[in-house]
């Protein structure tokens, strides 16, 4: 009984308080994506894997967006946008904004699974931003840019341009995270 209560408050499900008590804790989002994103950082999660991940996931997120947005969306997506350029030179805000600006596109999805899919993937992607923020020239400048593009594309309810505009987003990501890599490496040596 003992091992069984120690593995449901280790997965966040009960609190077990010294002299108060068991406590069913209530369900949320974090219930569910909190233990992947845990396994994630403990298994030592490859950088290049976060990113190709992303890749194969994000542009029919994006797709769907395009396809189901409202005007709260599009309102949300712009403002995440003029909150990444007022944050220019701010590497940790932008990378927080960053991912806030995905988030919100698969919000926009109206799948509800969209951001339980991507949630414990891209807490992962802050520090990775920082990293490529501060090593790869222009990555900002790309970042903004390449958000518009897929906000236009949203907010004009096109999805195949939605879809290829965020491969083509995460593709240059790509790029910048091997470029990030061979940067640090070469420090290394």
């Amino acid at each position: 009984m003992r091992e069984a209560l120690q593995m449901l408050s280790a997965r966040g499900i009960i609190s077990i308080e010294k002299g108060r008590g068991i406590f069913v804790n209530g369900f949320s989002s974090e219930t569910v994506t909190h233990p992947m994103m845990t396994y994630l950082q403990f298994k030592g999660n490859d950088v290049l894997d976060v990113i190709k991940a992303r890749l194969i996931i994000e542009p029919s997120i994006a797709e769907y967006a395009a396809m189901h947005r409202d005007e709260e969306d599009i309102q949300i997506l712009m403002n995440d946008i003029d909150e990444m350029i007022r944050n220019q030179g701010h590497e940790k805000e932008h990378a927080n904004l960053d991912l806030q600006f995905h988030l919100h596109v698969a919000a926009a999805s109206k799948n509800h699974i969209m951001p339980l899919i991507l949630q414990p993937i891209h807490k992962l992607m802050p520090k990775i931003k920082q990293r490529i923020l501060s090593t790869v020239p222009n990555a900002f400048q790309s970042a903004v840019e390449w958000h518009s593009k897929i906000v236009e594309a949203i907010k004009n309810s096109d999805p195949e341009k939605a879809f290829q505009t965020m491969k083509k987003h995460l593709e240059i990501a790509l790029e910048h995270t091997q470029q990030m890599l061979k940067t640090e490496e070469d420090e290394e040596d």
